[in-house]
């Protein structure tokens, strides 16, 4: 399980996080069993990640549309019907889409560094 410290994620989670990133497996997995505050913070550890490499690689930052490119826009139809309510599923679908960012944005960091 991945622990957040007070300032943000663990050190061994972060290299845990770039080693399976670099390795071409999927990160959301290791974040099945956390809390959504804990997602979170792997979800920014990684955007943070991304624009990174995409400084490093690029010379200047990632913009919005270099990132967007990678991501899914969001299907309309599915959550067309949601409403707010006081159940996990708006939340259930919030991690789903969370999730499917960083595996997005993994992908991001593994193209700008091993291009």
């Amino acid at each position: 399980m991945i622990v957040a410290v007070k300032a943000g994620l663990n050190t061994s989670v972060k290299l845990e996080i770039i080693k399976r990133i670099f390795d071409g497996k999927l990160v959301s997995p290791l974040i099945d069993d956390l809390k959504p505050h804990e997602i979170m913070l792997v979800h920014q550890f990684i955007l943070e990640k991304a624009l990174e490499f995409g400084k490093a690689v690029k010379g200047n930052e990632l913009t919005q549309q270099d990132i967007a490119q990678y991501l899914n826009p969001p299907d309309i139809n599915r959550y067309e019907n949601v409403q707010i309510d006081t159940t996990n599923k708006n939340l259930s679908l919030a991690i789903e889409k969370t999730k499917k960012q960083i595996d997005s944005l993994c992908q991001i960091i593994r193209e700008y560094a091993l291009n």
